[in-house]
This record gives structure tokens, C-alpha cells and sequence, in this order.
């Protein structure tokens, strides 16, 4: 065919192909920024959990879409913690991801494992000028509580200057970050963190904030 490669077909047939030679498939996602790889890897998962169980039982049918959402939720976590604003991506992803995918001996999706590699460790501290660090400072700054940005010393956000002086923030900005930070926590929840594992990361996000304000 003369047309474009279409993301279903893709993993229809990878998954078919595992099924029939019995023989681990992979599914590589390039392109370049704002290509839409991370949505398009989002497609994939979709497709294969639901292609995987069609003719399943209720109760394989229902584990397949519980790992399912667990992945899904795994992505607000990660493009907080790795994506980050650049000239040419509002949501452009800073490490690679690699995922893999089990699937039982009747080719139901059963579990599922994300390694992540090539962090760009110097966009922590530092970016240029119309781009932002990573979401998750600027998440916790619009979206914490009265009583998380006590314990977390971040009653004064004007002492983190350094994080806007790439790209000014705007109420739009912080709205939307605000309503980030959310959905962040919500995908946290999903996946079993605890209260207390959940304090512990914005706890070392605020310490880097304090850091890079001394």
C-alpha cells in the first residue's frame, strides 16, 4: 500500500504475528518533536489490550483493561517528571522509554514494564530561553494546597524566579499546570502510591526548587 502506515495496523500486526509464530514482536515509535509519539505509543497499548481480549472472559477481559488504565496512568507521571516546554514542543519528551508488554498463553495482555533511559539531567537545573524545566516544578507551584505549600516552603513563589526567566508565566500557564499537578496525583493513586511515597517525591522536587533559589 501507498498509504501512510496507520498506528492500528501496526499493532495488529505485531500482535497477530506473536500470536501465530509465537515469537516476542516490537512496535518502534520515532519521530521528531511534537511528532506525536507519545500519543501514538498510547494507541498501540489501547489496541492491543482490547485486541488481545476480545474473545476473553469477563474476569481476563477486566485485568487486561485494569493493567491498561495503570499504563495509561503512568504517562501524566512521566511527562511531568521528563517532559518539559521547548521551542518547538509545548510537551516534548526528554528521555527515552522503553515498554514492555507480557501477554499470557492465551495472548491476553497480563503486565506490563516501563524503563526509561537518556534523562536530560540538565534540564533540572537549567534551560534556555523560550523553554521551561521539567513540568513537575512548575505543577507543585500552581497546584499545591494551602497546607502542602507549608510543608513544602513554598509560600513565596517569586523566590523561584529562575524557572520563568526562559518563558513568563501567564494565568493560562498556571491554570493549566495547576490542573496537571492533579492529574498527577490522581495517576499516583491509581498506580498504589501512598500518601507517604507521594510526599517523599514532591518533597525532593521542592528541596531542587530551594537549591536553584540559594
Amino acid at each position: 500500500s501507498q498509504q501512510p502506515t496507520h498506528v492500528w495496523s501496526v499493532a495488529h500486526q505485531a500482535y497477530w504475528t506473536m500470536r501465530l509464530k509465537d515469537q516476542p514482536q516490537s512496535v518502534l515509535v520515532s519521530g521528531e518533536s511534537g511528532a506525536g509519539k507519545t500519543e501514538a505509543a498510547k494507541i498501540v497499548i489501547k489496541y492491543l489490550a482490547e485486541c488481545s481480549t476480545h474473545h476473553a472472559t469477563d474476569s481476563d477481559r477486566a485485568n487486561a483493561s485494569g493493567i491498561t488504565q495503570k499504563i495509561v496512568q503512568c504517562s501524566p507521571i512521566l511527562e511531568s517528571f521528563g517532559n518539559a516546554r521547548t521551542v518547538r514542543n509545548d510537551n516534548s519528551s526528554r528521555f527515552g522509554k522503553f515498554m514492555k508488554l507480557q501477554f499470557s498463553r492465551e495472548g491476553h495482555l497480563c503486565g506490563a514494564f516501563t524503563y526509561s533511559y537518556l534523562l536530560e539531567k540538565s534540564r533540572v537545573v537549567g534551560h534556555g530561553a523560550g523553554e521551561r524545566c521539567y513540568h513537575s516544578f512548575y505543577q507543585l507551584l500552581a497546584g499545591a494546597s494551602a497546607e502542602q505549600r507549608d510543608r513544602y516552603r513554598l509560600n513565596d513563589p517569586s523566590a523561584f524566579d529562575w524557572l520563568f526567566k526562559g518563558f513568563p508565566p501567564t494565568d493560562e500557564q498556571r491554570a493549566a499546570d495547576a490542573q496537571d499537578y492533579r492529574c498527577v496525583r490522581d495517576a499516583m493513586d491509581v498506580l498504589g502510591l501512598t500518601a507517604e511515597e507521594q510526599d517523599a517525591v514532591y518533597r525532593v522536587v521542592a528541596g531542587i526548587l530551594h537549591f536553584q533559589s540559594i
